[in-house]
């Protein structure tokens, strides 16, 4: 594992240990590496991302239409001359 957590279980119970860490404060966000690509990552987003968008954890849409909306920050002051 490369000294990375290794989860293994159902979408559910992946689900279950994510919201614990993100209520407890563990985590704010998480990094996944899939063994197995695409069809990990398929499973992951078909199973798991529906299931943390029904209790609040993960978005259904963006807020914004830029990278900088989605990140919730502010247009720099202008610099030109």
């Amino acid at each position: 594992a490369r000294g990375h957590y290794t989860f293994a279980g159902t979408p559910e119970q992946l689900v279950a240990m994510m919201e614990d860490w993100l209520t407890d404060g563990a985590a704010d966000g998480f990094n996944l590496m899939p063994p197995v690509l695409p069809w990990m990552l398929d499973v992951f987003v078909a199973e798991v991302i529906p299931r943390l968008q029904a209790r609040g954890l993960f978005r259904r849409e963006y807020q914004g239409h830029t990278l900088r909306d989605h990140l919730g920050l502010r247009r720099p002051a202008a610099t030109g001359t």
